[in-house]
């Protein structure tokens, strides 16, 4: 049955095959609402709070516009579905994630599907989970970085809209100047391309990668890991929403807890120190090379520019910060 999605970004997104509507209203799906998609950014910018389920919404929308076949399509709405509460904080926690690549959520991903609501509904659409799973089946979904994929453009251009950088018009003028060619992303030209790379620079270096990110990913893992420890939360949990971590960790009242939310909430100030310090963290860095078209041929946007090979070699490196929290 053909219905609509309400989007903030991108507006009403269209659904018309079932098993895309049966994924939606599935309890894994419907979860991804509470948890936000940067992490915990409210206490740095009011009001700019988006969730994993409208970036999903985004990526579906992306690859059916595009013409993505339905698999792909299907792949792109629950990749994110094994988010942990508070997104990529989880890798700050100390269950086994990795703070510069930042990959628990991936590693995770095919177990978390298998024993979701989303396998029946799959299977019962005759869709093979193991096929679904397999990113190197869609090049249009997921690419590692520098290159494009719908998940990389949903997210940046999302955040520049929430983050109050671009309008909602100037995100659709980036599809327009987009098309597929060989399984690619490519802009229609070169300075198409140069404005969105320059846009996904900002965006890696004040907000990804930047400082507040980084005392965010510190705080939030630190409480997070505190609240295990005590036996606060439990694993459990971390498959459930982040105002539902957050009211057992507030509920505790445990003093060094609550030591740890006000440093997560910005009550606590904090200091970025060179050496010493109380608090290390390191931030997964990223950065694109869009391709592009230039006389019916296509070429990278690196290509020729060696000011922005160093700008990629540079930025693909995680950064490493050091605080002193004043508490």
């Amino acid at each position: 049955m053909r219905h609509f999605l309400s989007e903030r970004l991108w507006g009403k997104v269209e659904v018309t095959e079932p098993v895309i509507g049966e994924i939606l209203a599935t309890r894994a799906m419907q979860r991804l609402k509470g948890v936000d998609q940067a992490g915990y950014y409210e206490p740095y910018m009011p009001g700019t709070a988006h969730s994993r389920f409208e970036h999903s919404v985004g990526v579906y929308y992306l690859l059916r516009r595009f013409g993505a076949p339905l698999d792909e399509q299907v792949s792109g709405l629950i990749h994110d579905v094994s988010h942990a509460v508070f997104s990529h904080c989880i890798d700050y926690a100390g269950r086994g994630g990795s703070e510069s690549r930042q990959d628990w959520q991936d590693r995770a991903h095919g177990a978390y599907v298998l024993s979701s609501d989303i396998a029946p509904v799959l299977r019962r659409h005759g869709f093979s989970i193991r096929k679904i799973l397999d990113d190197r089946r869609h090049p249009l979904k997921e690419r590692k970085l520098p290159d494009l994929c719908a998940d990389r453009l949903d997210y940046s251009l999302r955040s520049a809209f929430m983050y109050r950088i671009i309008p909602a018009a100037a995100a659709f003028e980036f599809l327009d100047r987009l098309v597929i060619r060989d399984q690619n992303w490519v802009f229609t030209s070169g300075r198409a391309a140069l404005s969105y790379a320059r846009l996904f620079l900002k965006l890696n270096r004040k907000f990804y990668s930047g400082l507040a990110s980084a005392v965010m990913f510190r705080t939030v893992g630190d409480a997070v890991s505190a609240g295990l420890g005590e036996g606060i939360i439990t694993d459990a949990d971390l498959f459930r929403t982040d105002s539902v971590v957050l009211a057992k960790l507030r509920a505790a009242k445990d003093s060094g807890i609550m030591r740890l939310l006000r440093r997560m909430d910005r009550l606590t100030p904090v200091k970025r120190v060179r050496s010493g310090g109380n608090a290390a963290v390191t931030v997964k860095s990223r950065v694109v090379d869009p391709l592009y078209l230039y006389r019916g041929r296509i070429r990278r946007l690196s290509d020729g520019r060696p000011d922005y090979v160093r700008i990629i070699r540079r930025e693909m490196k995680p950064k490493f910060y050091r605080f002193l929290f004043r508490d």
